[in-house]
């Protein structure tokens, strides 16, 4: 295919949503392009602004934290993944406020807990714990997070 036709290609995939250059990349595979080809292709993208790894890391983090509830240890692996820089993994997450972090993990706190609770389950800080890991929260917030909780309410 052609270098130009790759690139219109490209530029539509990339203008559809925000995209990390590892992702161009195995599209640009996908669709043959050459070495050569991907090198000119990346460069274009980046000059005409359609491909950024810190603005990609920028919006995947506030999507993540916002809307899906994850914690820095899960967004830093995801982007690791996705083979964005670490230093632009780190100024992304510094954008996320520290009240707001604590926010959202005493709020995912007690939400969980009280699911539980309502259920009647036992062990409920051990079960807590487990979700808020997976969720991608550092081990000591979530500790003191069920602890705060628990000042506050009777857990089994």
């Amino acid at each position: 295919m052609k270098t130009e036709a790759l690139l219109q290609k490209l530029r539509a995939f990339c203008a559809y949503r925000e995209r990390c250059t590892k992702e161009v990349r195995e599209k640009l595979r996908r669709l043959g392009a050459e070495e050569d080809q991907q090198a000119t292709i990346l460069q274009a993208l980046s000059r005409d602004g359609f491909l950024d790894d810190q603005r990609f890391a920028r919006l995947f983090v506030r999507s993540k934290f916002e809307h899906n509830g994850w914690g820095k240890v899960r967004i830093r692996a995801a982007l690791g993944e996705r083979q964005v820089d670490s230093r632009q993994v780190d100024a992304a997450l510094d954008e996320i406020s520290e009240e707001d972090y604590l926010a959202s993990i005493h709020k995912l706190t007690a939400k969980k807990a009280e699911e539980l609770l309502a259920g009647r389950k036992t062990g409920v800080r051990i079960k807590v714990a487990a979700y808020l890991g997976q969720k991608g929260f550092e081990s000591p917030l979530v500790w003191q997070a069920i602890e705060d909780y628990a000042n506050k309410k009777t857990l089994p």
